[in-house]
């Protein structure tokens, strides 16, 4: 069967049509990656054995947020949202690993400090400071952090007793710029009982595991590389994120976990690497042994 060509005024026709279909495809998808994926808040559930846990820890529970950036989207209504969902999940407590504002602090601070006030867990809220809270203006942060509740781990360490054992949450300054001492914090945590750092960037890990005295690190910065391609990963990663940008990690003899964090930077788009709320269930090797 002979096939008649497409005379000059169909074909002209057809590429429109492609290129207007091509055109649509790409709205939508730079919809879901501006306005659907963004908001779409994913809940992990992670099941951790730390050697040192005693067992009276047995089944902790620590609620993991990050990365917050405070700015015209995140606002404070969907700021208040989240934090409804993370008292939802019950947590004994509640960890916030840095850059809680992307820019102008004293615009924000006020805005974030009465949406974090709602945030409750019986042994506290803590949290470190990351690099854009420097960069914005840590001071104004800082007191907006106090006014809402919540105890910043300025490279200082802060333990929890339950019947004579204790766990231990170390937090360091953002070491981006060189704010962390994590002697200062070593020095403050007792030889016995599970230790956890909170830092909020992860390629830390190296050294804290080095010091052999955590068994795990919890860290944000990366927000996961934000844009995940298939066969590519993420197109850009911050430094001190670029070893361990998302996930689980055995660093050493400790666990290390990288959360996506909650906002965007001024970037703001997610592809394939939806926001996070973690949820660590800690377990104890002892428990039950004997």
């Amino acid at each position: 069967m002979k096939i008649k060509p497409l005379n000059r005024w169909k074909l002209a026709k057809y590429s429109t049509a492609v290129a207007a279909s091509g055109g649509l495809l790409s709205l939508g998808g730079l919809s879901y990656a501006t306005h659907i994926e963004p908001g779409w808040i994913e809940i992990n559930r992670m099941s951790l054995k730390l050697p040192s846990l005693q067992p009276e820890f047995d089944g902790y529970q620590i609620v993991q947020i990050s990365d917050i950036h405070m700015n015209s989207w995140m606002n404070g209504a969907r700021l208040t949202g989240l934090v409804e969902t993370v008292n939802r999940l019950s947590p004994d407590l509640i960890a916030i690993t840095g850059d809680f504002i992307s820019h102008n602090a004293h615009i924000y601070s006020s805005e974030m400090a009465c949406a974090l006030r709602n945030l409750f867990a019986p042994d506290g809220i803590l949290a470190v400071l990351g690099n854009h809270d420097h960069w914005s203006d840590a001071e104004v942060i800082r007191q907006a952090l106090q006014q809402a509740g919540v105890l910043e781990l300025q490279n200082q360490a802060y333990s929890i007793q339950r019947e004579g054992a204790e766990i231990h949450i170390g937090g360091i300054d953002s070491s981006y710029d060189g704010h962390d001492r994590l002697d200062q914090v070593i020095q403050q945590i007792n030889r016995r009982g599970a230790a956890i750092l909170l830092a909020h960037e992860p390629d830390y890990a190296d050294i804290s595991a080095a010091s052999g005295r955590f068994d795990l690190q919890i860290s944000g910065h990366s927000h996961g590389g934000q844009v995940v391609l298939p066969w590519i990963g993420s197109p850009f990663l911050p430094r001190h994120a670029r070893k361990y940008p998302r996930g689980l990690y055995q660093v050493g003899d400790m666990l290390l976990y990288t959360n996506r964090g909650l906002g965007t930077t001024s970037f703001r788009a997610r592809i394939n690497c939806r926001p996070e709320i973690t949820i660590f269930t800690l377990t104890s090797p002892q428990k039950g042994a004997g």
